[in-house]
């Protein structure tokens, strides 16, 4: 799918939020000042994920969709708007790697 006509300029620093069953037809555009973030705007994002929505970030090269990982509804979203196999994985991000082990089995290979 082709994302380019979807989602506002970049620059502009909008975050498109999809909740809802029918969430192409419920697509809501914010935009959160990084400088200085409106706590309003940030608890609809938070909502949004918490009921399990699809949230569509810009990056420093293109936009990233994201969910809550642990609602299975919200990554079987993300499978089904990226086209994508059920068995590739999906890369996520966590505030620190001390924080890994709470998403993920993290084992050191043995030292030789």
């Amino acid at each position: 799918m082709d994302y380019a006509g979807l989602f506002d300029d970049p620059e502009e620093r909008k975050i498109t939020l999809f909740g809802g069953s029918f969430w192409k037809n419920m697509a809501k555009h914010i935009e959160i000042n990084p400088d200085n973030p409106q706590p309003r705007l940030i608890s609809t994002v938070l909502d949004t994920l918490r009921r399990g929505g699809v949230v569509c970030y810009p990056t420093d090269t293109m936009y990233g969709i994201g969910c809550d990982i642990f609602n299975q509804k919200a990554v079987k979203r993300i499978h089904q708007v990226k086209s994508r196999p059920k068995h590739k994985p999906f890369s996520f991000m966590c505030s620190s790697l001390k924080n890994i082990s709470e998403y993920a089995h993290v084992a050191m290979p043995p030292i030789d």
